[in-house]
């Protein structure tokens, strides 16, 4: 993958999906300004390893405080999550974020699943 040379800066967040939230509970990770996009190095989701069975959490590119219902098209989706397991996408083929980067989970966890993300905040 050939190396983004644009100039933005750096930018990281997290979040956490609880253990027991339902389907379609929608987490903020990172929160960008209006005029930027943002351009991802790093993905990575940690599934707590008290958990008993896995999960299947969707990262989305859509604006803060839209309802879980109305997601569609995930930019990653991570099939298979496995308690303890950590799951890091550093060779992205996730174009860049135009909104905010929200988390939700299909509901089926029974431990917290934190999720990072690194990058850039790109204006212009």
């Amino acid at each position: 993958m050939a190396e983004d040379t644009r100039e933005g800066l750096p930018n990281s967040g997290e979040g956490t999906i609880a253990a027991g939230d339902a389907a379609n509970t929608v987490h903020t990770v990172l929160a960008t300004r209006a005029d930027s996009v943002y351009a991802p190095n790093q993905i990575i989701l940690e599934y707590d390893p008290s958990a008993t069975v896995n999960t299947t959490p969707a990262i989305f590119d859509a604006p803060s405080g839209t309802a879980g219902g109305n997601l569609l098209n995930p930019r990653k989706t991570v099939v298979g999550l496995q308690p303890g397991e950590v799951r890091v996408y550093d060779d992205l083929d996730i174009r860049d974020f135009e909104d905010d980067v929200l988390v939700a989970a299909d509901g089926n966890q029974d431990a917290s699943i934190s999720v990072y993300v690194d990058g850039k905040e790109i204006t212009g």
